[in-house]
């Protein structure tokens, strides 16, 4: 509140001129001083509860923001996690593939040697029959 003896003496001072208390002018003046107190009084406490939601809409909308940033990670990291596991498992399928032609390559090489195995044995057995079938008749001869 403005003291009025202040504003009275100011005036007095400036203008040479003497207000009293009950002066119409000076009572709107003091009138007008209690509205625009009253105003300001409410303005600020009408600025004290917007600045309240302000902070709470601006604490929502980061706690929103978390939860999207962490929403986008997640999702980012399950699309990565994704792509990683269909590139290894096509390149493992590659390499199955690779894999089970060359084994069928060894089988075939397997099979040709067991065969070359086989008749070197069978060749060997003639041998040894025929030399043993010598051997029987040189010692016949022999006797």
């Amino acid at each position: 509140m403005i003291d009025s003896d202040a504003i009275r003496k100011e005036i007095a001072i400036r203008y040479g001129f003497v207000l009293d208390k009950d002066d119409p002018a000076f009572v709107s003046g003091m009138i007008f001083d209690s509205v625009l107190e009253q105003a300001v009084s409410t303005l600020n406490t009408q600025q004290e509860s917007n600045l309240k939601a302000l902070l709470a809409a601006l604490q929502k909308g980061n706690e929103e923001t978390k939860r999207l940033a962490a929403k986008v990670v997640n999702e980012g990291t399950e699309y990565a996690c994704d792509q990683l596991h269909a590139a290894i498992k096509a390149t493992m399928q590659e390499s199955q593939e690779e894999f089970k032609q060359e084994m069928r390559k060894a089988w075939v090489a397997i099979q040709a040697a067991k065969k070359t195995a086989i008749m070197g044995a069978a060749v060997s057995a003639t041998c040894s029959v025929i030399m043993v079938g010598a051997m029987v008749t040189m010692a016949t001869h022999v006797l």
